[in-house]
């Protein structure tokens, strides 16, 4: 613990952050709940264009939205109003929607 002392928040964003497209993209395309996707986009936790995009949110979100879910399509929205591309897949390695796909 010695290592961390004193650093304990910076560790806690590290854990955090490393988690966040994952959260965003069950937030978004499963949940479908914009005010949760409002309370983490206003954190310093994500860049909601950023990471949306490096994780394939906004790309599934569209496709889910196709469907008539009314709560996928406020997120859908939400993230286009955020300033998403619906149209880029992700610039990262697309775990986050990989890992809801295999466990989903």
């Amino acid at each position: 613990m010695r290592l961390v002392s004193g650093k304990e928040d910076d560790v806690q964003k590290l854990i955090q952050s490393s988690f966040v497209q994952q959260y965003l993209y069950d937030v978004a395309v499963i949940q479908g709940d914009v005010t949760e996707l409002k309370y983490l986009a206003a954190s310093d936790l994500v860049d909601i264009v950023k990471d949306a995009n490096e994780s394939d949110c906004v790309v599934d979100t569209a496709e889910y939205a196709e469907d008539g879910n009314e709560n996928i399509i406020t997120c859908l929205e939400y993230l286009l109003e955020a300033g998403c591309d619906v149209n880029r897949r992700g610039g990262g390695d697309g775990r986050a929607a990989r890992a809801y796909r295999t466990t989903g």
